[in-house]
């Protein structure tokens, strides 16, 4: 934890583009899966990042965040809903005319969560994607879809993910 919290404190000052955001969105199995009927629960995410130029085209940031995520069944009275740090060391986008589309990659590891055991390592991949309008230099919303992946797939053998609404604040450094 020691050197996560460095490692911000360095970023933050060898970077002035930051930026927070947070995302809200549907969380469910998309795959096949041996659960009746499950569904979706209310998945959010929290992040900051490292970076972001407004003004360029063509633009790479990474992010580190917190992210809630899971599913639910027998008609909503069981929910599994997880807790994980996510780290997301590619990020790349593309702005032209104030439309924004974005890629992600990242890693995160499962801390806790309702239904929670340690089966594993607890990782999972992190990708998605994420269409947005820049509604000025320092604002953006967009419709984002992720999803998370286990690292180790002989635990776990369904993919989580979800479509959702994002918003991004980048602070005026």
């Amino acid at each position: 934890m020691r050197r996560v919290i460095l490692s911000l404190l360095i970023l933050c000052g060898l970077s002035h583009a930051i930026f927070i955001d947070a995302t809200i969105q549907d969380s469910r199995i998309v795959d096949d899966n041996h659960i009746y009927k499950p569904e979706g629960i209310v998945g959010t995410a929290f992040e900051i990042g490292f970076f972001n130029e407004t003004e360029n085209i063509i633009d790479y940031t990474l992010a580190f965040g917190i992210r809630r995520f899971g599913y639910s069944y027998d008609g909503g009275n069981e929910t599994v809903a997880t807790w994980a740090i996510e780290f997301k060391p590619l990020i790349w986008s593309i702005t032209l005319w104030n439309v924004s589309f974005e890629a992600n990659l990242g890693i995160m590891k499962t801390i806790a969560g309702h239904h929670y055991r340690e089966d594993g390592d607890g990782n999972n991949l992190d990708y998605g994607f994420r269409l947005g309008y820049r509604i000025n230099s320092q604002f953006m919303a967009s419709i984002s879809y992720t999803e998370q992946r286990p690292v180790e797939a002989t635990l776990r053998l369904f993919t989580l993910g979800g479509w959702g609404v994002n918003f991004q604040y980048n602070l005026p450094w």
